[in-house]
């Protein structure tokens, strides 16, 4: 698997020890082969305990255990991310007991959420074929309004040439009217 230099990084801060940026780079600059070798172990014995999104990574990655150890995975375990160690600073038993007790809610929030997909998924599909028979009504709609907006566009039309021979008439009465009244000079 390829190592990111983060990763490598993390190595020598947190299994060699080093804390210094000028001590973390020269043991990786030196140990290369060890670190890698070591990283690859590591993920040889872990376990894959969860897939997909998390708060520090907004792509899917693997989370992976390894004893007390996290390993982060891109989604496809082509490329290590990073390692961090789950260490309350008490002790190791204190560790494996909370990694043990995050575990357990971890399985039965994960059965819950897959028993939640499972119940809604018919439901889903009703509702997928609701929409697209709406759809379909939709479409009908559309053309019922687009028709009956070309038959307004025509009924107005109507009234226009109503009111143009309207006004050609108003015209000839007033010209006969005009014929009466104009004939003769007060």
């Amino acid at each position: 698997m390829n190592l990111t230099n983060h990763i490598k990084t993390r190595y020598a801060e947190r299994i060699a020890g080093r804390d210094t940026t000028i001590d973390i780079n020269t043991y990786v600059a030196q140990n290369e082969e060890k670190i890698e070798n070591d990283i690859n172990k590591m993920i040889d014995h872990s376990e894959i305990i969860y897939s997909g999104m998390t708060g520090i990574n907004k792509d899917n990655v693997n989370v992976r255990l390894s004893g007390s150890w996290i390993i982060i995975t891109d989604q496809f375990d082509k490329v290590a991310i990073t390692l961090y160690k789950v260490d309350f600073g008490i002790d190791e038993d204190f560790n494996k007991q909370y990694i043990s007790r995050r575990l357990e809610m971890l399985k039965d929030d994960m059965a819950k959420l897959d028993e939640a997909k499972k119940t809604s998924a018919e439901e889903i599909n009703a509702y997928k074929t609701a929409m697209k028979s709406n759809e379909g009504l939709v479409g009908e709609y559309e053309a019922l309004i687009r028709a009956l907006k070309a038959d307004n566009k025509a009924y107005q039309e109507i009234i226009d040439n109503k009111r143009a021979e309207w006004a050609h008439l108003e015209m000839e009465v007033r010209r006969d009217i005009e014929a009466f009244t104009k004939r003769r000079e007060f």
